[in-house]
């Protein structure tokens, strides 16, 4: 006597209903926790993805999610602290430096301890100062179109290099958008990009 028919599975749902309605911004969002980027606090996926169109996260996986958790909210809070977007083209007054290495500082967690962080804008370049161990150090740096000299984005994943226990500053560049940056491992940068597919580097 034939049993095979004891071991096949059910069919699902009901015959011409129609296959349940997928949701990329939700699967993605579950492969990059695996990976350890997550929200924030009490912040909902829901929420950061309203306004968006669900075509956009089929049309560039990965790339319209991670550029929007690397964003702020309304009230002035990343939306995650484990991915931050270094916005195209910002560096055009002054203060704007000096938030952009205060996000540095929190994406690195403790790894970047600098304090008084200021920047001043110079004619075609700007300053930026800041205290770290109790020594006083002044930067000059070139700024083209909003864009500060790459440089001084070096220098800094090179202090948190120092104090990171193996995690460093790695991006991935998104056309018109600006650099998404992570704060981690070779192992856990390694899973990333076999998850998200896209081509992250160390900043050097």
């Amino acid at each position: 006597m034939d049993f095979s028919f004891s071991f096949k599975k059910k069919p699902q749902g009901h015959p011409g209903q129609p296959a349940p309605k997928s949701n990329p911004a939700r699967e993605q969002f579950d492969q990059l926790r695996g990976c350890g980027i997550n929200l924030r606090g009490k912040a909902k996926l829901e929420t950061l993805t309203a306004g968006t169109d669900s075509g956009a996260f089929e049309q560039t996986p990965f790339v319209q999610l991670l550029v929007l958790l690397g964003g702020m909210q309304e009230s002035g809070e990343a939306w995650s602290d484990e991915v931050w977007l270094w916005p195209a083209g910002a560096v055009t007054q002054t203060g704007v430096l000096t938030w952009c290495v205060e996000q540095l500082m929190r994406l690195t967690r403790g790894a970047l301890p600098l304090e008084g962080v200021q920047d001043a804008m110079e004619g075609d370049g700007l300053s930026l100062a800041f205290t770290l161990d109790g020594e006083q150090v002044q930067w000059d740096v070139g700024c083209e179109n909003g864009e500060p000299d790459p440089t001084v984005l070096s220098a800094l994943a090179g202090l948190a290099a120092e104090r990171g226990d193996g995690a460093r500053l790695a991006f991935c560049d998104v056309e018109g958008a600006g650099r998404l940056l992570v704060f981690m491992t070779e192992p856990e940068v390694g899973e990333l990009c076999e998850a998200t597919g896209l081509g992250w580097a160390w900043i050097e």
